[in-house]
């Protein structure tokens, strides 16, 4: 799969050894995000087999979550209208899902074994996605950048 992007990386190592511009703070960039996506993958991956497809759906849509509150954490402003959308979003799910008639049931409540993995696999995604919406702005208009 990298053979691809090899030509490419070896282009950019130059810029990169040199620092040269913004080349470093972009390949540094893209190794963190790659990190917190294959945090994401991996968890998700052990995670699948362990949980219910609703619960493990419905933990997995968490990652909408981190972003908001990775980013107020970093010291954005996270509009109402974000907060709005994530409730609804995850109600949505939920119902959805149909985890109402679970947790009115009482099947719902008990943990499984894959639900923590899940929930690494959303905090992996969902970081990735915040992570990289601060990279983007720190790389601009960079000729390594791959974010354009």
């Amino acid at each position: 799969a990298l053979m691809p992007f090899l030509p490419q990386m070896i282009k950019e190592a130059g810029p990169v050894l040199r620092n040269e511009g913004n080349a470093r703070a972009c390949a540094i960039g893209g190794v963190e995000v790659g990190l917190w996506c294959v945090l994401g993958y991996v968890t998700q991956a052990i995670g699948m087999d362990m949980t219910s497809p609703a619960k493990g759906a419905f933990i997995q849509s968490l990652c909408m979550v981190v972003c908001p509150i990775a980013n107020g954490f970093a010291g954005k402003k996270v509009p109402p209208q974000v907060w709005a959308a994530v409730v609804l979003a995850l109600m949505g799910t939920g119902v959805l899902e149909g985890l109402g008639s679970q947790i009115l049931s009482g099947q719902a409540t008990s943990i499984e074994a894959g639900d923590p993995w899940m929930l690494g696999a959303a905090l992996g995604f969902g970081l990735m996605f915040a992570r990289m919406e601060h990279h983007v702005v720190v790389a601009g208009d960079d000729p390594a950048s791959v974010f354009k």
